[in-house]
């Protein structure tokens, strides 16, 4: 199980849809926050969350605009 490091809601990785297992080991390693708490990991921020990019190797956000150099165009597929 995971949990939510600022509202404490917790979900099994299978619920979460985490193929792989290793992102919860990666998850536990920082303050990992729920996708209505998830916030952008260089302007921590949870505005415009739908447009947020999230890493599918570690679940952190980012917006696509506080990249450097910012990302105009979202590819397609995982990343």
């Amino acid at each position: 199980m995971v949990s939510c490091y600022e509202c404490g809601s917790s979900g099994h990785p299978t619920c979460l849809d985490w193929s792989d297992h290793s992102i919860v080991k990666r998850a536990k390693s920082y303050a990992w926050c729920c996708v209505d708490c998830k916030r952008c990991e260089v302007c921590d921020n949870r505005e415009d969350d739908d447009g947020m990019l999230l890493c599918d190797s570690c679940d952190r956000g980012w917006h696509p605009t506080c990249l450097n150099p910012p990302m105009l165009k979202v590819p397609k597929g995982q990343y």
